[in-house]
């Protein structure tokens, strides 16, 4: 029995919410870590803010943080850039689990997983020492969705009218001309979909299992 079926089994809903918390910094931190290796600027303002790939923001006129993966610069610094990408991708994963919790279980179900998957987070970003603060999640979770959008992560193309969509958006608007690649090496599909799959997945399977 896995770790999450034992917690779910001994002591609910809660506790498993606490667990996918921990896991939603983990699993954000990775994502926002590749959404920074993946990044890339250029000096003059641009609308587009998600390429197919390298060479798509290369012939957009982007110079690329990380130009080879074999000579990987830092994946993470003090920079305001590196921090909120990190901060979008924890709140991503957030959402994720959240979203998946009201779709399958019982709203009084739902609320304490969220709950107990708040405070989970705010304690494990605490342990880690993170240079991303709660207040820095509060922003993106709370970021407007636009009318058509209904999705976390849209599966087949990451990053178009979706809600990770709106976070590369919000990054751009706010750290000058920045744009993310999609696809290859560093493409964030990589990282988004699996996350936004397995933790449906996940939530899914505990609700049925547990009657939740």
């Amino acid at each position: 029995m896995g770790l999450k079926d034992w917690l779910a089994k001994r002591a609910g809903v809660g506790a498993y919410g606490d667990v996918m918390g921990r896991e939603a910094v983990k699993n954000g931190l990775a994502l926002g870590r590749f959404l920074y290796l993946g990044h890339g600027t250029r000096a003059t303002s641009c609308n587009v803010y998600v390429f197919k790939d390298d060479d798509h923001m290369r012939a957009e006129g982007f110079t690329l943080y990380c130009a080879d993966p074999w000579h990987m610069p830092p994946v993470e610094d003090s920079s305001e850039l590196s921090k909120q990408t990190r901060a979008a991708g924890i709140t991503l994963a957030l959402r994720c689990s959240s979203n998946a919790a009201y779709k399958f279980m019982k709203k009084a179900n739902a609320d304490t997983f969220s709950r107990s998957m708040g405070h989970s987070i705010r304690i494990e970003m605490r342990e880690q020492n993170l240079d991303v603060t709660p207040d820095m999640l509060l922003r993106y979770n709370r970021l407007p969705r636009p009318v058509g959008i209904t999705r976390i992560v849209e599966i087949e193309e990451p990053g178009t009218n979706d809600l990770l969509s709106v976070f590369l958006q919000e990054i751009s608007k706010q750290n000058g001309t920045v744009g993310f690649r999609r696809t290859g090496a560093l493409g964030f599909d990589a990282i988004a979909v699996p996350l936004a799959v397995e933790t449906v997945k996940m939530v899914s399977a505990a609700t049925q299992k547990f009657g939740w």
